[in-house]
């Protein structure tokens, strides 16, 4: 009786050791897991702008440079201004999850609706319109800068978010 209970403690640990050797390995690959923006699309800023909402697109790359697969369930970020006030959330949330082989690169575009007042108080911020429609005569940008906070859940991993732009 006592050889068939120690048995069944070195199967059960062995078993528990496994599945924890697993969990390890997929910490260790998710930091071979790298996010980066691909690109924000800022429409070009009119009159109308100050009076209605505009609609702005960032490209979200998420590169898998690890041997492991990873399943990406929930992507939440958030466009902030320089002073972390929230300019705009994502419109529309990741609907099923998202398989990420390994060595691969996949583009997500995540759409936010950013509102009139919200415009309008980040062109304020940025030295007014007339800086605003300056520095876009001359570099072609117009020098807003935003700040994209969040993170990707990977796997049940997060994986934290913090980048700022220039748009």
């Amino acid at each position: 009786m006592k050889k068939i209970v120690v048995l069944m403690i070195v199967v059960a640990l062995i078993l528990i050791g496994k599945k924890g050797y697993g969990y390890v390995r997929k910490f260790r690959h998710s930091k071979r897991l790298k996010v980066a923006f691909s690109g924000i699309k800022f429409p070009k800023l009119k009159l109308a702008n100050l009076i209605s909402d505009v609609p702005v697109s960032v490209g979200l790359n998420i590169g898998n440079f690890s041997p492991s697969v990873f399943t990406i369930s929930q992507i939440s970020i958030d466009v902030l201004d320089n002073e972390n006030n929230l300019i705009a959330e994502p419109q529309s949330p990741l609907s099923q999850s998202i398989q990420l082989d390994p060595n691969q690169n996949n583009t997500f575009p995540l759409s936010y609706l950013i509102s009139a007042q919200k415009i309008q108080q980040i062109i304020k911020k940025a030295g007014g319109i007339a800086s605003v429609g300056t520095n876009y005569l001359t570099s072609g940008s117009y020098g807003i800068p935003l700040l994209l906070k969040g993170f990707v859940v990977a796997e049940g991993l997060k994986i934290e978010i913090n980048e700022a732009i220039t748009v």
